[in-house]
């Protein structure tokens, strides 16, 4: 299995998952779909966890409007400095404000495979819609909306 697409299944219960028990099922993925599924910060951890696993495949990840907020997404952010797969990422429609931005650029800064983020949202807590990875990335203040 190379794609799984679990959009729109209201899979909160994955927050409350041990990530031993769901990470290696996933590690042959290049492309997992978790959009809109109210999964929140406790998902976000599992997902990291995966990221950062060095026999993870993923290329391509839709976590978007999901209630990850800033907890989950810093913890993403550690995650994404460590990960050598992921292509693009998809976090629109999460609570991702300032810190959970810069979280994000600091692991950006560091991974090499990452090409397109999509942090935009409805309200646009997060200016920036889509950047591409640099050997630095910074989110400077007037990129990002209070």
């Amino acid at each position: 299995l190379e794609s799984l697409g679990l959009a729109n299944n209201f899979l909160r219960p994955l927050a409350g998952a041990s990530p031993a028990a769901v990470v290696p099922a996933l590690l042959n993925l290049r492309s997992l779909d978790l959009r809109r599924n109210r999964l929140v910060d406790a998902a976000a951890d599992v997902v990291a966890q995966l990221l950062e696993d060095s026999e993870c495949c993923l290329e391509w990840l839709d976590l978007s409007d999901n209630q990850v907020g800033e907890e989950g997404g810093c913890r993403l952010g550690r995650a994404l400095a460590v990960d050598t797969s992921l292509v693009s990422l998809r976090l629109h429609g999460n609570r991702v404000h300032v810190d959970t931005a810069q979280a994000m650029g600091e692991g950006l800064g560091g991974n090499a495979s990452l090409r397109r983020v999509t942090l935009s949202s409805a309200d646009a807590v997060v200016a920036v819609q889509h950047f591409r990875c640099a050997s630095q990335v910074v989110l400077r203040r007037e990129h990002v909306v209070d």
